[in-house]
């Protein structure tokens, strides 16, 4: 009987680190773990607020006519990769998919955005933060982040695969995760 116990006991534990195995809930910033959700709520709130984001909502308002939607994290997924590039670069950044009405100043409306946030700094870039001269040439993290920017994640198709190199960690944030984010942005 005690063998039937310790059997079954064994399996609830492996379906549960199967359960939360492919999921990012903390992550490490400046040497201390810090709650991915909290983390996100803070920064896309500074990036929602910067002078940047309110200008390409204004450009989409007085185009369309009508109030921009609040921006709406969609998916989140964490990237962690060493050793890129001939620099031998490593990341640890967030990509975060959102939903939000924006324009350009040539007249292109947009309903959606990929954001890179950097969990080392916590920066949040956009395809507006790249500059130019960022090669893509993995030398640098910021030709790490505009491949990010202009790579397999923009759009829809993105089915979960490698953005980088097969070696890299690829886990995303839980449904509910993102649900509290969304709450905590729209306050």
């Amino acid at each position: 009987m005690k063998k039937w116990i310790a059997l079954l006991l064994a399996a609830v534990l492996c379906l549960s680190l199967v359960a939360c195995g492919n999921k990012v809930e903390d992550i490490e910033v400046n040497g201390e773990t810090v709650s991915v959700t909290d983390f996100l709520v803070e920064h896309l709130g500074t990036y929602m607020n910067s002078e940047g984001y309110l200008e390409r909502e204004k450009i989409f308002e007085d185009g369309i006519g009508a109030d921009a939607k609040e921006l709406t994290v969609t998916r989140v997924i964490e990237i962690s990769a060493d050793d890129l590039g001939p620099n031998r670069v490593s990341i640890h950044f967030l990509a975060v998919k959102a939903d939000c009405d924006w324009g350009k100043a040539e007249g292109d409306y947009y309903s959606n955005i990929l954001l890179v946030v950097d969990y080392e700094t916590g920066k949040v870039y956009d395809e507006f933060m790249i500059d130019p001269n960022w090669s893509g040439q993995w030398e640098t993290k910021e030709d790490l982040i505009n491949s990010t920017l202009r790579g397999t994640l923009v759009g829809e198709g993105y089915d979960g695969g490698t953005i980088f190199v097969d070696s890299e960690t690829r886990t995303e944030l839980s449904e509910k995760d993102i649900a509290k984010i969304n709450e905590a942005l729209q306050k």
